[in-house]
């Protein structure tokens, strides 16, 4: 956890399990937030979305294109 100024980073990582699957996997996650008066007034949570999506999966290739102009996608 890192604070300075009222800002606040806190870094981490977490094991989740898909009830469906059985499968788990392990996400890194941060959470940043404003606070003032004691109060916080900013919030936001970031995890390994795909992680999360991986527990689910039941075989197969996905195909992922993060960039629409690269010649080839990738294959997971």
């Amino acid at each position: 956890m890192i604070e300075q100024d009222g800002k606040v980073a806190i870094f981490g990582r977490f094991t989740l399990r898909s009830v469906t699957l059985n499968q788990a996997t392990e996400s890194p996650f941060v959470v940043f937030a404003k606070v003032e008066d004691e109060r916080i007034t900013y919030f936001q949570y970031m995890e390994g979305t795909f992680a999360t999506a991986r527990t689910f999966r039941d075989g197969g290739t996905w195909t992922i294109r993060a960039d629409p102009s690269a010649p080839d996608p990738i294959q997971v």
